[in-house]
């Protein structure tokens, strides 16, 4: 993994974008040249085609993110409150 210094954009861009925010020159494929935003090197980096993809990106990061707190969650109820399982319920239940 690249550390976070050396991955460094020309500009800052909006949060979750995946183009540059000031206008550059490019030239395309066929030679001509267009003033447009390009696209950044590593925000959006993993989108095919970011107008399309970024919602669905978005939702799936999230997504993810949330299992990874439920599961780190669960872990720690697990480490904290070992002995509330299912026999500290059937003697509650007894008395």
């Amino acid at each position: 993994m690249i550390p976070l210094r050396v991955r460094n954009e020309k500009t800052d861009s909006a949060p979750l974008a995946a183009y540059l925010y000031a206008k550059e020159t490019v030239e395309s494929e066929d030679r001509v040249r267009r003033r447009e935003c390009p696209r950044l090197r590593y925000g959006g980096s993993h989108l095919r085609d970011p107008d399309a993809d970024r919602a669905r990106g978005i939702l799936l990061a999230t997504l993810r993110g949330k299992l990874e707190d439920v599961v780190l969650w669960l872990l720690l109820c697990a480490n904290f409150f070992p002995d509330t399982g299912r026999d500290a319920f059937d003697s509650r239940v007894r008395r």
